[in-house]
């Protein structure tokens, strides 16, 4: 549902009737409220949304640091799958069925849950692990193949990082 007859443009001309104006920067000037970014999206399970009396610029600044925290525990993710999938084929080809193998992707799994959550902790943590396994790679090994890989996934992951302090440190400041 988009359009001006959706729920979400009437909560969003509401607010604007409710606040007014928004100062924005401390000059005193007064700048018309940007368009929210999130019509016609989808809420995200088990996230909660902006306050309802939130000024415009707020609601933006939040929709970005979701963008980035989606980009974190998305990559997060993906790397999880494909390192259970990776797994599950050597315990398939080997016939050995090593529990511990299978505890580094439930470790990132549940440290992208965490980030999608917009846990700051764990987007540390989900940085911190790839630092590591960079870092131990690269001792073991020399220079590793997966070298631009592994810097893919840490800016990803910073990027998480920064989009959790972002929205932490926004929320307070939700009054109108």
């Amino acid at each position: 549902m988009r359009g001006e007859d959706s729920p979400e443009a009437a909560a969003y001309g509401e607010r604007v009737r409710e606040c007014g104006s928004a100062e924005v920067g401390g000059s005193g000037a007064s700048q018309p409220p940007p368009a929210p970014p999130h019509f016609g999206t989808v809420h995200r399970l088990l996230r909660t949304a902006p306050p309802a009396a939130a000024q415009p610029w707020l609601v933006t600044r939040l929709a970005k640091a979701d963008r980035m925290i989606d980009l974190g525990w998305a990559i997060a993710a993906l790397w999880g799958v494909m390192r259970m999938v990776g797994a599950l084929v050597i315990t398939s080809s080997t016939g050995d069925h090593h529990p511990a193998l299978f505890l580094d992707p439930l470790l990132i799994l549940l440290l992208a849950y965490g980030l999608y959550r917009r846990s700051r902790v764990c987007a540390g943590l989900l940085l911190a692990y790839v630092a590591v396994e960079l870092w131990l790679a690269y001792h073991a090994a020399g220079r590793p193949a997966g070298i631009g890989v592994a810097l893919i996934l840490e800016l990803a992951f910073l990027t998480g990082l920064r989009g959790a302090v972002l929205y932490h440190n926004l929320m307070p400041r939700s009054a109108c």
